[in-house]
């Protein structure tokens, strides 16, 4: 499975709107929470 960063952040985005500048950062990023 390809993992789309921009579709990721997107759904940080709604999760998270005032937090998405940070969940954005893929170093921050955690996949196993998806």
């Amino acid at each position: 499975v390809k993992i789309d960063l921009k579709s990721i952040s997107n759904y940080f985005y709604l999760l998270r709107p005032s937090n998405h500048k940070s969940l954005i950062q893929t170093e921050h990023f955690d996949i196993s929470k998806l």
